[in-house]
């Protein structure tokens, strides 16, 4: 019996998660379908921007260029390259401008980019959180190496002042040798199958003790 229970128990738990994750993921849908905007110089909520496309005016700081350690297409090994984007009288934002294979690391140290005042479009993601229970590598700066889009970690030792909850995902390829990197983002979730699980498994332990009880 208390087995059972627990069962529900679980099972409930996770059904209680279904609805507050799917308004989640509509939310994401609808900001992610708003025509790009215009993003304001120091937004009073960050969180309200997550996953929206939004335009800026700046320029790029390729000296400040960092390399993020991901594995890319097929699993090869390469980086992200993130370089801040400082605009017109606002806090910078540092921007994934795409990924790069790990042999062209040395090319991309201070990227060949663009040093005038340039618009800049890309959709805003949220500071990557570390996994649960895992602490990622301390970043080995002397290599220009780093584990987790931080950039509040990305602008350590240096003057800049940036945005540090939040990042923006180039949609287009800037440079040669980097690749389009889709947002990360999660649109499904599994806790309507995992309560099904519980559920059944709940249901299967009551159809086994009875059918014990009556063969004693």
């Amino acid at each position: 019996m208390i087995a059972t229970m627990i069962l529900l128990g679980l099972s409930y738990w996770q059904y209680s998660k279904i609805a507050p994750k799917d308004a989640a993921i509509a939310l994401i849908e609808s900001r992610m379908t708003l025509p790009p905007t215009a993003f304001p110089a120091r937004p009073e909520a960050l969180a309200d921007w997550h996953y929206r496309v939004v335009s800026a005016e700046g320029r790029y700081i390729p000296q400040y260029a960092r390399h993020i350690y991901r594995a890319g297409p097929s699993g090869r090994p390469g980086y992200h390259l993130l370089v801040p984007f400082a605009r017109l009288s606002a806090p910078a934002i540092w921007v994934d401008l795409g990924w790069f294979d790990r042999t062209l690391k040395p090319k991309f140290e201070t990227p060949a980019l663009p040093l005038d005042i340039t618009p800049m479009i890309g959709q805003i993601q949220p500071r990557q959180r570390n996994a649960k229970l895992v602490t990622p590598p301390a970043p080995d700066i002397a290599q220009n190496i780093f584990y987790r889009i931080q950039p509040d970690v990305l602008g350590q030792g240096t003057d800049l002042e940036a945005l540090t909850g939040i990042y923006l995902i180039s949609p287009i390829a800037m440079l040669k040798g980097l690749e389009v990197v889709p947002p990360p983002v999660k649109l499904e979730h599994n806790h309507r199958s995992y309560a099904i699980q519980w559920l059944a498994m709940a249901v299967g332990l009551v159809v086994i003790t009875i059918a014990f009880l009556r063969k004693r």
